[in-house]
């Protein structure tokens, strides 16, 4: 009767040990396992014929980074060997049309079921910026910029066993900005009369959207948490934005531009996406 009390006591502590170790979702199973092993105990009668027990944690050779906790009531009985894969969060840092930079801390779900919360920010100016467009022999300066920035929530879904996956989101976009001016680089002539840049004067204008809620949708090659602890991901993709509002503005002799806002409007409405090309390098935390 002592010998079958101090396995049954041995018994527990692994199973408590193992509770620690493991995460909620298993403790059901693992209360079943110790209830049969300790009714084998008690039905047999013979304690004589049972070895010490053996606990160990190791790491499995075929699967690597994956803690494999053995828990072995007897050498002669068969028992389960019970495994689990910690699944650390993983950081991303990458540059795009999305941001740059842009964060994301990537969380696992399931085994098919990942969660990024990120962060990204897209500021960009542009200064003096001189062309023609290949349509006329006069030369405009342009100044530009761009400034655009989100927080957002992404869910992958991995469908097979390879790198491909499918991402859907919301981002929470408090800056979603364009805009830009310019004027003729040199000065025009007219017949016998040369009118000077400041003469003819600038346009400006600015698009901005609306919907501070943008639905995102795309596809990704590269794992959500990299085998080893860095690994590299591409992101293609589209925010949808709504019908952006444009605004312009014009001085001196090109100022009656500003009436031709409604037609440029009604060009304007069909930009209501947000193209995402995105290459990223993540780094799994432990």
């Amino acid at each position: 009767m002592h010998l079958k009390t101090r396995h049954i006591n041995v018994a527990l502590a692994c199973g408590f040990l193992l509770f620690t170790v493991l995460p909620f979702p298993l403790t059901a199973q693992l209360s079943s396992l110790l209830h049969l092993e300790l009714n084998h105990f008690q039905e047999s009668g013979s304690a004589s014929k049972l070895e010490p027990i053996n606990f160990e944690v190791m790491t499995s050779p075929s699967l690597p980074d994956l803690p494999v906790v053995l828990c072995n009531y007897n050498e002669k009985m068969s028992s389960p060997v019970l495994t689990y894969k910690r699944r650390h969060p993983a950081f991303k840092t990458s540059f795009g049309t999305k941001g740059f930079p842009a964060f994301e801390v990537n969380f696992f779900l399931t085994k098919r079921f990942n969660i990024g919360i990120g962060y990204s920010h897209l500021k960009y100016n542009i200064q003096q910026f001189e062309s023609n467009f290949n349509v006329s022999d006069y030369y405009a300066s342009i100044d530009a910029a761009i400034n655009l920035s989100n927080i957002n929530a992404m869910l992958e879904y991995k469908p097979g066993k390879g790198k491909f996956r499918l991402v859907a989101g919301l981002a929470w976009a408090p800056k979603n900005t364009l805009s830009g001016r310019g004027q003729l680089r040199d000065g025009f002539k007219f017949n016998d009369i040369v009118f000077t840049p400041e003469e003819l004067g600038y346009i400006g204008g600015a698009i901005q959207y609306k919907w501070k809620l943008n639905p995102y949708a795309g596809i990704g090659f590269g794992r959500s948490h990299p085998k080893k602890r860095l690994g590299f991901t591409f992101d293609l993709g589209f925010f949808y934005k709504g019908k952006p509002q444009l605004s312009l503005e014009a001085s001196n002799l090109v100022r009656h531009n500003v009436e031709n806002l409604e037609k440029l409007q009604k060009i304007a409405d069909d930009y209501q996406w947000w193209p995402v090309i995105d290459f990223g390098v993540k780094y799994r935390i432990l």
